[in-house]
């Protein structure tokens, strides 16, 4: 029994002192030196803005290089809109356009080196809110915000909800962004759906020290009627940075975009809907 008690012990001994072998991943591979694009398309008459970037080394201590000298432009409904660089790697065009609902938008973008980029994506109609409450949790000290609206009939609409707080927009982050498709819900009523929570803190007014409570707040809400590939895209940005830390999770990875000749980045193009307004009182 001892000498079992002996080989057992050894075992264990030799699994402790196995040989390991070390593994140097090459991040600063020049390959991963990509374009970035960042921009989108709408049908409110607006200066619209385009970023081009460069991909850098996983461990570049630099800021991001950005791409200056690009022509960049938008093709549809038989127009072409001309981006200026307003600033290094920024591009507006310096009139007022707009999208058409059901037209198709091509990005199209050609570097100082030659290299050209195209990206399209159809504008698809809105969703018109036709009233929205809210509704005080006082067991999580926040408030619900509940929309009443019809989903367009036919699968593939994914919406976006930009939320405003006395003029300020709260949830302009990815971590704070609201947003769902119909998959669940095609073609049905929505009768006072939850788009988003308030927290009870919103309504501390911090130009005073203490902050005091306001009685009220005034919030705004703004409908983006998104592409099912953009809804994707959002996801999956969560799904790599948000919803990541466990020891389950797979390596990270560079999201799939819509931008050809394997650049990264998205150009999204969707409708707007007016913002609903109205007034949450503060509860005491």
């Amino acid at each position: 029994m001892k000498r079992i008690t002996r080989y057992i012990w050894l075992i264990i001994l030799l699994g402790f002192s196995s040989c390991t072998k070390e593994i140097d991943f090459d991040l600063s591979d020049q390959t991963t030196n990509r374009l970035v694009v960042e921009g989108s398309f709408t049908n409110i008459s607006a200066q619209h803005e385009i970023k081009l970037t460069r991909s850098t080394p996983f461990y570049q201590p630099n800021a991001t290089p950005v791409e200056p000298g690009a022509a960049v432009s938008i093709v549809g409904n038989n127009q072409t809109i001309i981006f200026d660089e307003v600033a290094p790697g920024v591009y507006r065009n310096l009139a007022a356009d707009s999208g058409v609902i059901g037209q198709t938008y091509t990005l199209q973008i050609e570097l100082e080196n030659g290299e050209q980029y195209t990206a399209s994506e159809t504008m698809r109609r809105n969703a018109v809110i036709d009233s929205m409450s809210y509704e005080y949790l006082p067991f999580a000290s926040f408030y619900n915000l509940n929309i009443w609206t019809q989903e367009p009939p036919g699968k593939g609409d994914s919406y976006l909800w930009n939320v405003y707080i006395d003029g300020v927009w709260v949830n302009d982050t990815l971590r704070y962004s609201s947003f769902q498709n119909d998959d669940f819900v095609d073609g049905s009523y929505i009768n006072g759906g939850t788009i988003y929570q308030i927290r009870e803190r919103s309504f501390l007014d911090y130009n005073f020290n203490p902050p005091p409570k306001k009685d009220s707040i005034d919030v705004e809400i703004e409908t983006l009627h998104i592409s099912q590939g953009f809804y994707e895209f959002v996801v999956t940005a969560l799904l790599e940075t948000e919803f990541r830390g466990t020891p389950f999770d797979g390596p990270p990875a560079n999201l799939r975009g819509n931008i050809s000749n394997e650049a990264l980045g998205y150009f999204s193009v969707y409708s707007l809907s007016n913002r609903y307004k109205f007034t949450i009182q503060a509860e005491h």
